[in-house]
């Protein structure tokens, strides 16, 4: 249990590191995170788009389908 604890300290202490590496230039970080957030709703709009002019389906996969591998590739 200490050894979890130990980890989750260093996890937590790298993530708090990087935050700050990164909100060092502030407009930087925010132009970036928006950036990101435009482009990942680019993305699920387009492959929404593509979904309902095919009637739903691609090769078999659903819209949330897509979105769900998505999310575990991208995380």
């Amino acid at each position: 249990m200490e050894k979890r604890t130990s980890l989750l300290r260093l996890v937590l202490l790298y993530f708090k590191i990087n935050l700050a590496s990164a909100m060092e230039y502030r407009s930087s970080f925010f132009l970036q995170a928006f950036g990101m957030a435009v482009s990942n709703a680019t993305f699920v709009f387009f492959w929404w788009i593509a979904f309902k002019q095919t009637g739903g389906t691609i090769g078999g996969y659903s819209f949330n389908d897509v979105m769900f591998i998505w999310a575990l590739c991208s995380s």
